[in-house]
């Protein structure tokens, strides 16, 4: 049995939505999001590098930053779940690296 065709501006429609639901958080927007949570004095010393498979990279230009923030991991990543989906991070990584 055949299926009955469908309009196409319903298939374009559910496509458009089905990307919207999809989309990814803007690296600009992870960064202002981020100077949100940190603070002002954090985000001078730290940067969002990547988003890859749901884990979220910091560089950060030092190891006493990367210390500090290593102790305010748990909270940080469950305010970052909050601000970005739970569903779009679940995991937060920092280190040394460029900024």
């Amino acid at each position: 049995m055949r299926k009955k065709p469908e309009r196409i501006d319903g298939i374009i429609k559910s496509i458009v939505e089905r990307l919207g639901e999809e989309a990814r958080p803007t690296s600009e927007g992870i960064g202002a999001i981020w100077k949100e949570m940190a603070g002002d004095k954090a985000a001078r010393h730290t940067k969002p590098a990547s988003l890859r498979k749901k884990r979220l990279i910091i560089n950060v230009d030092g190891s006493s930053w990367l210390y500090e923030l290593t102790l305010k991991k748990e909270f940080l990543l469950g305010e970052l779940k909050k601000k970005l989906g739970e569903d779009t991070i679940k995991e937060l990584q920092f280190r040394i690296g460029e900024l």
